[in-house]
């Protein structure tokens, strides 16, 4: 007796990477929304740096008008390469996630929208929401 195909036997697990290293100057800009969160962003900017081995990403801060603490740690994030766009009034998540837009690398052809409450699990999550 026969039995049913089981397609589950050998099943054949999707790609799921894209070729960011592949001599193009293509680019992956994560662009993060904050206000007066710095312990949040901070865990948020770590889990990025951990969790993205790429080399062809970079990060965008859009803050909008934190208090002068927080300023003192995003000063702390210009020195080490991430872009801080500072806004001087709370232009809300849309508007502050189009600025990063405009100040991201014009390689870019992928945006990461994120708010600062994020932390990253996966090492291939830019990978996945690439190729979604």
């Amino acid at each position: 007796m026969n039995q049913p195909h089981n397609p589950m036997a050998n099943p054949e697990r999707p790609t799921m990477t894209i070729d960011l290293h592949d001599g193009t100057n293509e680019q992956v800009s994560i662009i993060v929304v904050h206000h007066n969160r710095p312990e949040f962003l901070n865990i948020c900017l770590q889990s990025i740096h951990v969790m993205s081995s790429l080399s062809n990403h970079e990060v965008i801060v859009v803050d909008n008008a934190s208090d002068q603490s927080t300023q003192d740690y995003l000063d702390v994030l210009e020195e080490v390469g991430i872009k801080v766009i500072r806004n001087d009034t709370n232009v809300l998540w849309s508007k502050a996630a189009n600025q990063g837009v405009k100040a991201a690398d014009p390689n870019s052809r992928y945006f990461i929208f994120m708010h600062t409450d994020v932390v990253v699990l996966d090492s291939s999550w830019i990978d996945v929401l690439v190729n979604m």
